[in-house]
């Protein structure tokens, strides 16, 4: 019921509804124009052992020997890079794209690099930046535990591009949050006018009845009318007491009685 009175208020109101779907469309273009296109540049690390790690005489497929160990140091090294101090060290050379750093769930120690920025440029150079920085810290703990030279593990890149992709993402919500909150004020709108509406007409109304109330003035005007038509009916003759009746037909049998004579 109320979805049908609210459909008949926006029939009645169509002009503003065609109004405001027309300033909604305007903006809806402005935005595609305005809001900057987001680009994506990622790519992935994978931590291997050297083929001699199992010995010179028994070497092995790097890819078969994912040892648990490689996924706590590509832990370790992905914490460090995604450190505020890393941030501000890729910032203070220039790489200001925002970057992320992670271990894809499930696969081992396989690192996946990512950065999104509105230069598709800025991306892949921050992108390429990140993955050296992450050789570089690599690198530095094993220096530091003094790992022997046949067991380094060493980070094999894996599925870069070399051009940051469209992100469509960003305009799209801008694009739907403006039409949805176009849409809104304007079915607003409408229900505003029509009240409004409403209320000039029934101000009209009361002024044209005199002035009163306009629900109560033709009631009223019509109980008036029939209170002074209708008589009032004659009120009635109190009956006489018994006695009172009977004395005055003895006195009246009496003055009759001297007549007479």
């Amino acid at each position: 019921m109320y979805f049908i009175d609210a459909l008949k208020v926006l029939l009645r109101r169509w002009y503003v509804v065609v109004i405001g779907m027309a300033v909604v469309g305007g903006l809806c273009v402005m935005t595609i124009k305005t809001v900057p296109t987001q680009y994506q540049a990622s790519g992935q690390m994978i931590m291997l052992l050297p083929p001699d790690a199992t010995g010179v005489e028994t070497p092995s497929n790097p890819y078969l020997n994912l040892q648990p160990g490689l996924t706590t140091t590509a832990g370790l090294i992905t914490g460090t890079v995604m450190s505020k101090d890393s941030a501000r060290a890729l910032a203070k050379e220039g790489f200001k794209s925002e970057y992320a750093v992670g271990l894809v769930p499930d696969n081992g120690p396989l690192l996946l690099v990512t950065t999104t920025d509105t230069d598709p440029a800025a991306a892949v150079a921050t992108r390429d930046a990140v993955m050296h920085m992450l050789d570089v810290e690599l690198a530095k703990i094993q220096r530091n535990a003094a790992v022997p030279g046949r067991q380094l593990i060493t980070a094999s890149p894996s599925n870069v591009g070399t051009r940051a992709e469209v992100l469509p993402g960003s305009k799209m919500r801008a694009l739907v949050a403006v039409f949805a909150l176009g849409v809104v004020i304007t079915v607003v709108l409408a229900f505003v006018v029509d009240r409004l509406a409403a209320a000039r007409r029934r101000r009209r109304r009361q002024r044209a009845n005199g002035g009163g109330p306009l629900d109560d003035a033709p009631g009223v005007a019509k109980l008036v009318r029939r209170e002074a038509t209708e008589k009032v009916p004659d009120a009635e003759p109190e009956a006489e007491p018994e006695e009172g009746r009977r004395g005055r037909l003895r006195r009246d049998r009496k003055v009759g009685g001297g007549r007479r004579g």
